[in-house]
Parts: structure tokens; C-alpha cells; sequence
């Protein structure tokens, strides 16, 4: 089946079709590179290399920490590149991790696993001092402190307060707004966190 991925950035609409891909899931641009967008293959287990100014796409990175390791879950889900970092989240795997890049979005080192809690992880953001924040199935939120430190900040597995959150994001405009953190939810849910 053809999968294409269509979003706009920079106020351009761009479309690529990628037929081989299976399940793209989490984007994220690449630093330096404005034209190149990094996008995971949940089922494949790898990360595509896409330029939108020309169309041109191919696999950039693939590695078993990317593979689904289950038959209902995800695996490499929420992408976010850091400098010359690319992080990433596992979903059947449970882990979070991390990989050099090159300019075009290709290795530059080992994929590294930076925890394998017991927790089934969504989409992150990563704040300004290098911090992950994890949404986190069943229903919490992890932040991963730079130190490589794991704690549950909200929520538990009988929470309501936030149901099956899926993605996170920080705002922007202002400093306060810059330290709130927007997540949404499976439940129809969109919150506000004050990190």
C-alpha cells in the first residue's frame, strides 16, 4: 500500500509519495538541513529521509531498536532531532533512544538505548534544557531529565485525568508559554501541563 505524507512547513505545502514506506508515523526536520525531514516507519522499523524541495526519498537509518517487536503495538513512533541527535520513542519496545546524525540525516554513531522502563511510549518534546517529556500509555506523562534520570510526573494507569495521551508539545511566543506543555489524548483530551 502507497503511503504518502503531506505537512506544511515554513508556509509550503509539499507532498511525497513514499510506496515502499508501511506505517509513516512521528517527523521532525532536520538542524542545517531545511529542505530534508526525518520520518519514522513504525512498521518497517526505520527512519525515512525525505527532501521536500525535490521529492527525492530513501532510508536513512535502520536499526532492530526501531523494529515492532509485538503484533498490536508500534515501533519507532515520535522522532525529535537536538543539534546532531536524533531521539526517538519505541513503542512495542518500551525504550527511548538516541542516534548521531549526519547532515543528511544518516548515522553518524550507534543507536543508543537511553532506558527501557516499563511503560509503552507515544510522542515526546524535548524542552530547552535538554529534558524529554514522554506521553506515556496507559495514561501518564515521564520525563526523561539530560542527566538519563526517568520519573512519572502525572497520571498512573487508573488516571482519568489524562486518557491514553498520544502527543506533546511545547508553546511558544512567550517565555510562560514556552514552559507549558500541550499534550493530546486517545480520550479526546487536550492539556495544559506547567513544567
Amino acid at each position: 500500500m502507497a503511503t504518502s505524507y503531506s505537512r506544511l512547513i515554513t508556509n509550503h505545502t509539499f507532498m511525497i509519495s513514499i510506496p515502499e514506506a508501511s506505517a509513516l508515523n512521528g517527523v521532525t526536520t532536520l538542524n542545517g538541513s531545511p529542505d530534508i525531514v526525518l520520518i519514522a516507519d513504525s512498521t518497517l522499523g526505520a527512519v525515512w529521509r525525505a527532501n521536500v524541495a525535490t521529492g527525492d526519498y530513501s532510508i536513512a537509518i535502520e536499526s532492530p531498536l526501531f523494529t515492532n517487536t509485538s503484533t498490536s503495538g508500534r515501533g519507532i513512533n515520535g522522532v525529535h532531532t537536538v543539534g546532531e541527535m536524533l531521539y526517538f520513542t519505541n513503542s512495542a519496545q518500551e525504550s527511548f533512544g538516541r542516534v548521531p546524525v549526519t547532515g543528511d540525516g544518516s548515522a553518524a554513531g550507534e543507536v543508543e538505548l537511553l532506558g527501557t522502563p516499563p511503560a509503552s511510549y507515544d510522542d515526546f518534546a524535548i524542552d530547552q534544557g535538554g529534558n524529554a517529556w514522554i506521553a506515556t500509555h496507559p495514561n501518564s506523562l515521564t520525563e526523561w531529565t539530560s542527566e538519563g534520570t526517568s520519573s512519572n510526573i502525572t497520571g498512573n494507569a487508573e488516571s482519568i485525568e489524562m486518557i491514553q495521551p498520544t502527543a506533546v508539545n511545547f508553546g511558544r511566543g512567550s517565555t510562560q508559554e514556552e514552559s507549558t506543555l500541550y499534550m493530546t489524548t486517545y480520550g479526546g483530551q487536550i492539556i495544559a501541563i506547567n513544567v
